[in-house]
């Protein structure tokens, strides 16, 4: 099952929104925000194998959504089922021993490097190349890219849809 005509999500007056492409897919987990993008991820029924000796566990995906509209990266997820949420934290890396002696992290971590990462979110990176990552526990580098074209949305809409 494949995703068909999906470049970006809708952008009217009302902001934009996504209409999922493929008939039974569904939002399994909460959303996560960092780098710009909202995450999170789907299941839906997979293509039915002939005299299959396994159980279904149904076609996951990963989503990474703009926050200011734009193009929706999509990623298949290896193995299906429902995936975690997904999380975001920083790992501190503890710089090379100094006279055979490690540095501690816990007890000085001002002399480790901090480095965000994420678990189970699949961002572009700065010049927009698509993310590697295709396990819904996969861990990656979360990149702190600002938007090239910011957009002012008001908030107060005076008629929903």
């Amino acid at each position: 099952m494949g995703l068909t005509g999906l470049t970006s999500i809708k952008d009217d007056k009302f902001g934009c929104y996504l209409d999922l492409p493929n008939a039974g897919e569904k939002v399994v987990n909460a959303v996560t925000y960092t780098s710009g993008f909202s995450f999170f991820a789907t299941n839906g029924p997979a293509k039915k194998e002939a005299l299959a000796c396994t159980g279904d566990l149904g076609q996951a995906r990963s989503y990474a959504i703009p926050a200011l509209c734009g193009p929706v990266k999509v990623t298949d997820l290896v193995g299906g089922g429902f995936p975690p949420t997904a999380v975001v934290g920083t790992v501190l890396i503890p710089p090379p021993p100094t006279d055979g002696i490690p540095v501690d992290c816990e007890t000085t971590p001002q002399l480790c490097r901090r480095v965000p990462v994420g678990i189970g979110v699949s961002p572009p990176d700065c010049a927009g190349g698509a993310s590697t990552l295709t396990s819904a526990i996969g861990a990656t580098n979360v990149y702190a890219c600002a938007p090239a074209v910011r957009q002012r949305r008001d908030w107060s809409i005076p008629a929903p849809r």
